[in-house]
């Protein structure tokens, strides 16, 4: 008699069809028959564990895949967050440049125009005292004259 190796999960099954083979011992046939029966449903039984195997890997595989894109996915995710921080960063310091350039140009133009005013307000100042003097040197000429032709009068007067 043969040996089949049947699996574990399928003892049960076959059970029935080994103590069927024992009882036909007498008819070749019919034992050929179910040996061969038997044989194809063990392949079919071992193709099928075989097909649920590789199933599973796949399963597997694609769960591998899918948490290594989530991976993926969170990294790029994380690098674009760094970015946009990084340009938020650098436009900020950009608008502090240029509110400090600004600053400094509104107090220079400031400082320019209180020169400017400051200088106008001198030279008026100095007009001015320009002017007074002139007036005073003219009045003092003029004074002289009177005096002098006061004088020349007396004089006159006192010749006659």
């Amino acid at each position: 008699m043969d040996w089949i190796f049947v699996p574990d999960d399928m003892e049960k099954s076959f059970k029935t069809v080994l103590t069927n083979l024992i009882f036909l011992k007498d008819d070749k046939n019919a034992k050929r028959k179910k040996m061969r029966d038997l044989r194809k449903k063990i392949t079919s039984f071992e193709t099928e564990q075989k097909e649920k195997e590789k199933e599973k890997l796949k399963e597997q595989k694609e769960e591998k895949e899918k948490i290594i894109k989530e991976k993926e996915e969170k990294k790029e995710k994380q690098k674009q967050k760094e970015e946009q921080k990084k340009e938020k960063e650098r436009k900020q310091k950009e608008k502090e440049i240029k509110k400090t350039k600004t600053k400094r140009k509104k107090r220079k133009k400031k400082k320019k125009r209180r020169k400017r005013k400051k200088k106008k307000k001198r030279k008026e100042k100095e007009k001015k005292k320009r002017k007074k003097k002139k007036k005073k040197k003219k009045r003092k000429k003029e004074k002289r004259k009177r005096k002098t032709r006061r004088k020349t009068k007396k004089k006159k007067e006192k010749e006659k």
